[in-house]
């Protein structure tokens, strides 16, 4: 599987786990949008330890810290955007220390427990 790009038509839900696992051997999730919220599939790779890239809009930049949890590179620069990759697909240390810093976070953050213990927090603060 070295390299070698997979572009994937839109797969089930169930198939996810499976994609991921691949990725996170030797491989990056790279999200190029020009507007999101905090995409579900950044926190799906990154629970996994999966490296993430995505551009530097909306939501994204509370999620990835730069060079911590994963790369920012800006909107519609391609050039920057194949570097980023590059970059995560030949420096294995940073890949692999980008996988791991992504999955604690989401795991802390996002992560049913630290939701409802968020929740539970904001409904205290009004009694």
């Amino acid at each position: 599987m070295d390299n070698e790009v997979i572009f994937t038509s839109p797969i089930l839900n169930r198939e996810i786990p499976a994609f991921l696992s691949a990725a996170k051997i030797r491989g990056v999730l790279c999200l190029p949008s020009l507007h999101e919220g905090i995409p579900r599939c950044l926190l799906e790779a990154m629970s996994m330890g999966v490296p993430v890239i995505a551009t530097k809009v909306g939501g994204v930049p509370e999620l990835i810290h730069h060079e911590k949890t994963g790369i920012l590179v800006p909107p519609r620069d391609p050039k920057k955007l194949a570097e980023a990759i590059i970059r995560l697909l030949t420096d294995y240390e940073l890949s692999r220390k980008i996988g791991r810093q992504g999955k604690l976070v989401v795991r802390s953050r996002y992560s049913w427990e630290a939701t409802l213990a968020q929740l539970m927090n904001l409904f205290n603060s009004f009694f």
